[in-house]
């Protein structure tokens, strides 16, 4: 904001509105999302939106599909593999173009990543140089240290030993997300380690054969931030770029159901205190499939329940019905309908007992990689409140 305020003149500033726009690895879990978007509020990002959360490849793939010199070149079903090899983690994911202008793209398969990153050189460098030079004097040439005229040399083979492990797990992984899809028809590199001239050679040797085509995008280290820029700017209107997104894993929630013997299990039989109905509980009802894209899904769960995520095992095609292995737990969210007054509330009678119900609609979606939660009741939307991921 300080650079901004130098560059821009102040009447200018005052007259803007300013959203900010955050890009995580897409590796990240959910809770590790939405701490950064906390974070983002409290050191006052939150001016007149909240801090929109974007996917580093999905950036990548937006400003490299607007920036290629030979754009016309593309076609409609390309499938473009985004390799975004940075500082702290690699991420690589396919897509596949559904329409040029405007923009439509879509997730060919899930996103794989590592933390295979490019700031691994720099201790291997150090331990280098540490074997080389320890007890060694410091003045002069030092032949068996490669020290001559007061420079460390490194032979290309020596070079090529710090590189190697990061370029052939890079490496690796492109190589993995091509088996996973029919076809890819071009490599895209962005981030700093995309940068290298050295990746780009190895890239290409191995694409040549497969004939694929391999981009070193300009500006590669700033791309994500460009085309996250890019995003947050295209906010409605014709020329939006479309992002077409697979889920995961499974999204549900853990709710109660009519007992059924035969169908639930003894154990997780109870009876209502109110209604004195026979209840089941540990019991999930999916919101989201994996392998699908998030909707606005409404369900009717208790007034207090939890969100529960299902793991991404790729042998697993339908998820249990019952909150037991492998289901695991995402966050627990409260909602609290405290401030309304009785009479929004269904009224009933046990015993010459009054007590009250509300029948409302939770609202699941997944927008810009961000999990969003909403409370519908009576037509109205609240926003939940707390959301604590575990």
């Amino acid at each position: 904001m300080a650079t901004l305020h130098r560059w821009v003149d102040k009447e200018t500033m005052q007259k803007s509105t300013i959203d900010f726009a955050l890009t995580i690895p897409a590796i990240w879990s959910d809770a590790a999302r939405k701490k950064t978007q906390d974070s983002a509020v409290r050191a006052g990002m939150a001016k007149s939106l909240l801090p929109q959360i974007y996917s580093e490849p999905e950036c990548a793939a937006i400003y490299a599909l607007k920036d290629m010199d030979d754009v016309e070149s593309l076609r409609i079903n390309d499938c473009i593999l985004i390799c975004d090899a940075g500082g702290g983690t690699v991420d690589i994911i396919t897509y596949k173009i559904l329409q040029i202008n405007p923009l439509s793209i879509f997730e060919r398969t899930a996103g794989i990543g590592d933390y295979c990153r490019s700031t691994f050189i720099d201790p291997g460098f150090e331990k280098l140089f540490i074997r080389r030079m320890v007890n060694l004097p410091t003045i002069g040439d030092i032949e068996e240290a490669g020290v001559q005229s007061g420079h460390f040399h490194l032979t290309r083979a020596g070079i090529r030993g710090l590189f190697n492990p990061v370029i052939d797990r890079v490496l690796d992984l492109i190589k993995v997300q091509v088996s996973s899809v029919t076809s890819v028809n071009l490599v895209v590199l962005v981030g700093g380690c995309g940068e290298s001239e050295y990746l780009y050679q190895r890239v290409r040797m191995w694409a040549s054969r497969a004939q694929i085509r391999v981009l070193h995008l300009h500006e590669a280290a700033t791309a994500i931030v460009r085309g996250a820029a890019l995003e947050g700017l295209e906010t409605t209107g014709m020329s939006k770029t479309n992002v077409v997104r697979r889920a995961r894993r499974w999204y549900g929630v853990t709710v109660h159901e009519t007992f059924v013997d035969g169908k639930h299990l003894p154990e997780d039989h109870f009876s209502n205190g109110d209604s004195r109905r026979m209840l089941a509980t540990n019991q999930v009802r999916w919101f989201i499939r994996k392998v699908a894209w998030g909707a606005w899904l409404p369900q009717r769960p208790s007034q207090t329940y939890q969100m529960e995520k299902y793991p991404c095992l790729l042998h697993l095609s339908v998820p249990p019905t019952r909150l037991e292995a492998p289901v695991t737990k995402l966050c627990t969210i409260t909602s609290d309908l405290t401030h309304l007054k009785k009479k929004a509330f269904a009224s009933h009678w046990r015993i010459f007992q009054r007590y009250h119900t509300a029948n409302y609609m939770l609202c699941l979606a997944v927008h810009n990689n961000n999990l969003t939660f909403k409370l519908e009741f009576e037509g109205r939307q609240y926003g939940v409140a707390n959301i604590d991921f575990d």
